[in-house]
């Protein structure tokens, strides 16, 4: 059978390499099938919206083929804004120098992470304490929407009380009809710690490159 395989951000995880290398000797093995690897320039539920996606397509009866670029045209549609409740577990990840991570948590900073256009985490801007990160968030989401409210997903690493306060905080300025709340991986969650909260739309086409 054809296979659809959705890799996370190559900026972040080498899978989709992997996946390449795999896909070259699967269709050597079997040339009446097709492997078609995406990487998805994003992770977490933004990922798995993707998914999703490609699996309404397919119930819609469009091709492995189709389907694969569908989710190629699509995947810089989805739009990612969050914030971590500690600086700690990006400086250990390496995302973030130490000296940044001390002052930022000294202070209470908080950075507002897209996904840019190359899958890049990136902070394009920082808020001081929860209540203005949840609502910096939101303008984010809610921009990006761009007046289409169908899905919104939202997912958080061991912290439901703030999730719930983020959906408020953004369905006060948009009427998404479909709200997902999910948790984070032990993949992504070990590199941004408990507390962190993200949330994911479709919307415009990401632009933004990280410069640092």
């Amino acid at each position: 059978k054809d296979v659809i395989y959705i890799a996370c951000s190559s900026a972040l995880s080498a899978s989709i390499n992997v996946a390449h290398l795999v896909a070259a000797e699967l269709t050597e093995q079997h040339p009446e099938a097709a492997v078609y690897c995406i990487d998805s320039l994003i992770s977490s539920l933004g990922q798995g919206y993707l998914a999703m996606e490609a699996s309404r397509k397919r119930a819609a009866g469009l091709s492995a083929k189709e389907t694969a670029e569908y989710i190629e045209s699509i995947k810089l549609c989805v739009n990612q804004c969050g914030t971590v409740a500690s600086l700690e577990y990006l400086r250990r990840a390496g995302r973030v120098k130490a000296s940044k991570a001390f002052f930022g948590n000294l202070f209470g900073v908080k950075p507002i992470i897209i996904s840019d256009i190359k899958g890049q985490n990136y902070a394009y801007k920082k808020a001081k304490g929860a209540i203005n990160a949840r609502v910096a968030i939101a303008e984010h989401i809610c921009q990006a929407a761009n007046g289409v409210y169908e899905e919104l997903f939202l997912t958080h690493a061991d912290c439901l009380e703030d999730i719930e306060l983020l959906k408020e905080e953004i369905l006060k300025i948009a009427p998404f009809k479909k709200v997902t709340v999910s948790t984070i991986g032990p993949i992504v969650g070990a590199s941004v710690g408990p507390g962190t909260v993200i949330a994911f739309c479709h919307g415009t086409e990401v632009t933004i490159e990280g410069n640092e």
